[in-house]
C-alpha cells in the first residue's frame, strides 16, 4: 500500500532492515488467490466459488441485513486493571453499526466463551462482522476459553459461515505463504464453500490492528474494507520516535479477499427492473454490462450494434431481442438470466 517510502537493507542480507520517509499508504489492495488452499480446495475449485459467491454479493443476492457485529475477545486482551484496553477491545465495533447492534464476547466475562460457542456464532445469521482476538499461528486459533483449546484452519473451513467480513486480531492468520495442512486461517474462513465471507483484514505476522476505533469510524460510513484500512493507518502516530513500534506490531497487515466489499452495499436503488436499449453506448470500457430485476428489452426500434472489441453482458431473468441486433466477428455477447435483487433492508 505504501508507494514513497525507503526501504534499506543495511547488511545485505536480501531483507529489508529499515525504513524511512512517509509510512502512510496512499492506496489499498486485496490479495484474492486460493493457490495456499490445498489440500482443503483445489486452486481453480476455490477461486471459481470465491469469485462466483462475490459477483453475487455485487448484484444483490447476498441479503444485506446492516444489523450486528461479534467481538470475540480473549482474556489477555480484556485485563481487569486495563479497563481503558478491554474497552478497545470490546466495544469499538459499536461505530460500525451502532451501539445497540453488536454483541460484545469476551473469556472474562462471558461463561459461554469458549470453541463451540464461537463456531456456533460463526454459523450464526446474526452477524454480519466478526472481530476476534485471539492467540494464533497461521493455521490454527489457540488457548480457546478455560479449556485452552486449539480451533484449527480445516476447523473453521468446515464449520459453516455466515459473517461477510472479518478482522483478525490474531498473529500471521492472514500468512498466505505459510505452507500448512490446514491452509492458513484468513483464507479458511473466505474460500470455503460453506463461507458466506468476502474479505479478512489481519496480519501476515505477529501484531495486528490496533487500535480500532478509526477502522470502524470508517467503515460505518459506508467505506470499503480498503478505505477503512487506509484512513485507519493515516490517523496513526509515525513519527519518527514511534518507527521500531509500528514496523514491530502494525506492519505486514493485509487484506485477504476483496477489499471493495463494504456493509452498507444496497443495489435496491441501483437495480433496475426494466431496461430498454435503443442503441449502443459509446462507453470507452471493453466491457458493457446491463443488469434488471425483471427485463432488458432491445424493441422493434432499436438499433443495437456491438463494436468490434467490445463485450455485451444482458442479465436478467427475461431478456427480448425485437429491434435490429448485430454482433459482428470480434465482439461477444453474453446473455445470463440471474438479474439483480433488492438485498436490504431499509
Amino acid at each position: 500500500m505504501d508507494l514513497n517510502g525507503i526501504w534499506t537493507d543495511s547488511n545485505n542480507n536480501r531483507n529489508f532492515d529499515r525504513y524511512s520517509g512517509d509510512m502512510k499508504p496512499e492506496i489499498f489492495l486485496g490479495r484474492i488467490s486460493t493457490a495456499n488452499m490445498s489440500p482443503l480446495i483445489g486452486e481453480i475449485e476455490g477461486m471459481r466459488l470465491y469469485l462466483n459467491k462475490n459477483h453475487k454479493y455485487w448484484i444483490g443476492h447476498r441479503h444485506i441485513n446492516k444489523k450486528y457485529a461479534l467481538s470475540y475477545t480473549n482474556e489477555d486482551w480484556v485485563p481487569v486493571n486495563h479497563p481503558d484496553i478491554a474497552n478497545i477491545f470490546n466495544h469499538s465495533i459499536h461505530y460500525l453499526y451502532g451501539s445497540n447492534n453488536y454483541h460484545p464476547y469476551n473469556e472474562i466475562d462471558s461463561l459461554c466463551f469458549s470453541k463451540t460457542d464461537y463456531l456456533q456464532r460463526l454459523s450464526n445469521q446474526t452477524y454480519e462482522f466478526i472481530q476476534l482476538a485471539s492467540h494464533s499461528y497461521s493455521y490454527s486459533h489457540t488457548d480457546f476459553g478455560i479449556a485452552n483449546e486449539w480451533i484449527r484452519g480445516n476447523v473453521i473451513y468446515a464449520n459453516g459461515i455466515q459473517a461477510i467480513g472479518f478482522n483478525l486480531f490474531c498473529c500471521s492468520a492472514c500468512r498466505w505463504t505459510a505452507p500448512s495442512i490446514y491452509a492458513y486461517l484468513a483464507g479458511d474462513y473466505i474460500y470455503s464453500p460453506n463461507s458466506e465471507g468476502l474479505s479478512v483484514v489481519g496480519s501476515t505476522k505477529v501484531g495486528s490492528m490496533y487500535p480500532f476505533s478509526r477502522f470502524y469510524i470508517s467503515l460505518g460510513s459506508g467505506k470499503t474494507m480498503g478505505q477503512s484500512l487506509v484512513d485507519w493507518w493515516r490517523n496513526k502516530n509515525t513519527n519518527v520516535n514511534n518507527v521500531d513500534s509500528l514496523l514491530c506490531w502494525n506492519y505486514g497487515m493485509t487484506i485477504i479477499g476483496d477489499p471493495l466489499v463494504n456493509f452498507y452495499h444496497c443495489t435496491n436503488s441501483t437495480c433496475e427492473e426494466y431496461i430498454e436499449l435503443n442503441s449502443y453506448g459509446n462507453s470507452s470500457s471493453p466491457l458493457s454490462y446491463n443488469l434488471a430485476s425483471g427485463k432488458i428489452v432491445i424493441p422493434q426500434e432499436g438499433v443495437y450494434s456491438i463494436p468490434v472489441g467490445k463485450h455485451c453482458i444482458l442479465n436478467a431473468p427475461t431478456v427480448e431481442i425485437d429491434g435490429h441486433f448485430e454482433c459482428p466477428l470480434g465482439a461477444t455477447l453474453e446473455i445470463i438470466n440471474e438479474g439483480c435483487q433488492a438485498n436490504c433492508d431499509e
